[in-house]
């Protein structure tokens, strides 16, 4: 029987996290939860989009991952290096299946 959207999304996001996938309920956090933030969220999302045709054109993924730490990082004085530190908004399993049911993830 085929995998609804819903366990299908919970699939890839488990496997991109390690985590099994009793552990990736809607309440959780990509990052906070699910250890999944940088490019590797980015990607995650990106596999989501293509796999349910989402329109993420209006989603800003600085909003809610940090970028991925440079060599400039052991310099945290640096106004880059501040902003990357900022807290992030959260984005929850939950939003990602009720996007990839819309077929759109847009930042507010």
């Amino acid at each position: 029987m085929p995998k609804s959207l819903e366990e299908q999304v919970v699939s890839v996001l488990a496997r991109r996290s390690g985590l099994g996938e009793e552990k990736v309920t809607p309440e959780a956090r990509l990052v906070e939860d699910l250890k999944l933030d940088g490019d590797d969220a980015v990607d995650a999302l990106l596999e989501i989009s293509k796999k349910f045709s989402m329109d993420v054109s209006g989603f800003d993924s600085s909003r809610y991952f940090r970028s991925e730490p440079t060599l400039l990082s052991l310099l945290p004085f640096l106004p880059s290096q501040k902003k990357r530190a900022e807290p992030k908004q959260p984005l929850t399993v939950g939003a990602l299946i009720d996007a990839a049911r819309n077929g759109r993830l847009q930042s507010p």
